[in-house]
């Protein structure tokens, strides 16, 4: 492809380049949405842990979790220590449909 220059492109290029960049933009709208909803959400999740990481806490005393009883790791501190499994990559998708239709699109 030869790169056009401003006294060289025509009104059939001129609007051609403003359709893709409107499609660009478009997309980059949906895919910054997209990173704000995964923002939004690992903040909302790590939060929720955070939580449950106060409430399941070691007993120092007892050797026993402070909420369930069970010997200290109780089953809820090991699940958090656990690395996630392979289905849990799955959640990492946008939600936002718009976002991967934007992008295929292009």
């Amino acid at each position: 492809m030869i790169r056009k220059t401003a006294s060289t492109i025509n009104d059939a290029d001129l609007d051609q380049l403003y359709d893709q960049l409107g499609r660009l933009q478009i997309a980059n709208r949906a895919l910054n949405t997209a990173a704000l909803e995964a923002v939004q959400r690992a903040e909302h999740a790590e939060a929720a842990i955070a939580r449950v990481r106060a409430i399941h806490s070691h007993g120092r005393r007892t050797n026993a979790c402070n909420d369930c009883g069970q010997p200290w790791p109780c089953e809820v501190a090991r699940a958090l220590d656990q690395a996630a499994p392979t289905a849990a990559t799955q959640a990492t998708e946008p939600r936002n449909p718009n976002a991967r239709q934007a992008v295929d699109h292009l």
